[in-house]
């Protein structure tokens, strides 16, 4: 009998494994996607049909405009020009629709849960209770455990309202969505959401009227 030997793969071998570890390796990433951004969309409109190709501009405020602000119609301009609308230049006194724009962070309580092992390494307690033989009681369970206790924490909303009037209607307005986001983040990181929130708020333009709607918008 002969003893046994291990063998080793040859080249072609080799290479063939390596092939086969890559290629799981790249499906394990292709699986660890970030989670979409989740907006709420609300949208009131009555949007003209012959809107294509027409100018808009900016509403102009009373204050000097940040650099902050300049980012965010930078990321409107994208958006409206997709569905069709074309900024007038800044000689252009007659642009038909106006287009202003709000972004907010508000604060609000909320509850999360989070790990609270049992005390004194027992379980909860149970009580006393009735049947035969007669009256019995048990306490803490003597093995230990842990559960979840909620806690109060602070969350933010991000939110970002776009309004658009005609000047052909009296300027009378005539698209106003509204698209918030709920996060733990913080209120420094608006300028992070403010274009996923763009991007959700234009998804479907100009979407149903009085509708609410909840959009998702890949990372």
């Amino acid at each position: 009998m002969k003893p046994f030997a291990w063998s080793t793969p040859g080249a072609k071998g080799m290479k063939g494994v390596l092939v086969i570890l890559v290629s799981l390796f790249l499906a394990g990433c292709g699986t660890l996607q970030p989670p979409p951004f989740v907006a709420r969309v609300t949208v009131f409109q009555q949007w003209p049909a012959d809107a294509a190709g027409a100018t808009y501009r900016f509403a102009q405020g009373d204050e000097p405009q940040r650099l902050e602000q300049r980012n965010y119609q930078d990321i409107l301009r994208v958006h409206l020009a997709r569905v069709g609308l074309v900024e007038a230049q800044p000689w252009d006194r007659n642009a038909r629709f106006t287009v202003q724009y709000t972004t907010r962070v508000e604060p609000f309580q909320t509850w999360t849960d989070v790990p609270a092992p049992y005390p004194y390494g027992f379980g909860p307690y149970m009580g006393w209770g009735y049947g035969p033989p007669g009256w019995w009681g048990y306490g803490m369970v003597p093995f230990g455990g842990a559960g979840y206790q909620p806690i109060p924490v602070t969350a933010w909303r991000y939110t970002l309202q776009v309004s658009i009037m005609d000047r052909n209607r009296n300027q009378a307005e005539v698209y106003q969505g509204t698209a918030s986001h709920t996060g733990e983040a913080g209120p420094g990181d608006l300028p992070f959401m403010v274009p996923y929130l763009a991007e959700a708020l234009f998804t479907g333009f100009p979407q149903p009227n009085g509708e609410a709607s909840t959009v998702q918008v890949r990372r």
